[in-house]
Parts: C-alpha cells; sequence; structure tokens
C-alpha cells in the first residue's frame, strides 16, 4: 500500500522529478557497474551487440525476476508483521530500497554496458562521460513522454545492455555444446529404454 502510494505519487508529481530521480538512479547504477566490473564491460558489450533482440528479452527477463523475488519478499514479510504499523513501515521502506536499488543496478549496468560501446564509438577516453550521456538522455523520456512511452525509452537499452550476460549466465557460455550433449545422451537413454521394450 506505501510502495504503491509513493509510486503514484512519483507519477503523477512534476516529469522533471522523474528525469532527475531517473538520472541519478541510472548513474548511480551504472557507476557501481563500471567501477566493479569496468574491463568486463567490453565482453559483455559484444555479447549483447550480437543479438540485440534476444538479449533485451534476456534483460526483461532479469528485470522481471528481480522485481518478482522482491516483491514476493516484501509480501511474504508484510503478512508476518500485520497489525505492528511501525514494523510494515519499516518494511515498506526496505522494500523500496531494495527495488531501486535493484533495479538502478540493473539499469545502470545496461547503460554503462552501452556507454562502454559509445566510447569506443566515438573514441572518447572517459567511459564515465558516456554513461552520463547514454542516462541522461534515456532520462529525458521521464520529461516529455507518458509515463508508460517513457519507461520503455528508458528499459530497452538497458535490457539491451544487460541482455548479452544475462543470457549467458542462464545457459552457459558453451550452451550449444551441452545442449547437443544432452540430446546425445537423452536419445541414447530413450532408444535403450525402447529396444528393452520390445
Amino acid at each position: 500500500m506505501v510502495i504503491e502510494s509513493i509510486f503514484e505519487q512519483l507519477l503523477a508529481g512534476p516529469g522533471i522529478l522523474r528525469t532527475i530521480c531517473a538520472f541519478f538512479i541510472g548513474v548511480g547504477g551504472g557507476g557501481a557497474v563500471q567501477y566493479q566490473y569496468g574491463p568486463r564491460l567490453e565482453i559483455a558489450l559484444d555479447r549483447s551487440m550480437t543479438q540485440p533482440l534476444i538479449a533485451s528479452i534476456y534483460g526483461f527477463i532479469a528485470f522481471g525476476l528481480v522485481s518478482l523475488a522482491i516483491v514476493y519478499a516484501y509480501t511474504q514479510l508484510a503478512q508476518l508483521s500485520t497489525g505492528i504499523g511501525s514494523i510494515t513501515n519499516i518494511l515498506a521502506a526496505g522494500g523500496i530500497a531494495a527495488l531501486i536499488i535493484s533495479l538502478g543496478t540493473l539499469t545502470g549496468g545496461g547503460f554503462a554496458v552501452l556507454g562502454t560501446g559509445l566510447t569506443e564509438t566515438i573514441e572518447m577516453t572517459d567511459p564515465w562521460i558516456s554513461l552520463g550521456v547514454i542516462t541522461g538522455v534515456a532520462a529525458v523520456g521521464w520529461t516529455i513522454l507518458p509515463a508508460l512511452l517513457a519507461a520503455a525509452v528508458w528499459g530497452i537499452p538497458a535490457a539491451v545492455g544487460i541482455g548479452g550476460s544475462v543470457r549467458v549466465w542462464i545457459h552457459g557460455p558453451n550452451q550449444w555444446a551441452i545442449s547437443a550433449f544432452e540430446q546425445s545422451s537423452t536419445y541414447e537413454i530413450a532408444s535403450r529404454k525402447f529396444s528393452t521394450i520390445f
């Protein structure tokens, strides 16, 4: 209830406020990712740019899974604290903070990956400026576009940026070899079972 009212107030508020929040969340998350994984962002960029459409799907899967996990944890904890107003408020604040930090890190990570690509494309020397530029351009949508369209402008590039790494994380780097091995093993087991029946 508290989370919904805060998000409703934010979406109903002035667009410039949404833009500022989106910018700082994206730059904060992207800065943390860039600081921690800076040299590996080029690998993430290659993974995402080989199949950008597939990468965007996996990026949205990551957003969905993280959001689902946080909302589920919040609802379970809220049920434990029914009737205790102060604990419910603390859980609500913790849930909002966890959601913002998690989605901000994912979104910022996507912008950091795309910022690496922008740095290489226009031959900039500082990837931090590229991160700010990409995050700023995506955040402007929150001022001039309706909320749903602004969320798409904000989320799609970020999903593309993180999607390639999410795909590798889900399937592993040798997905085709593993898949072929599993299929041949399944075929051999099935043929043995079939031959024992007859």
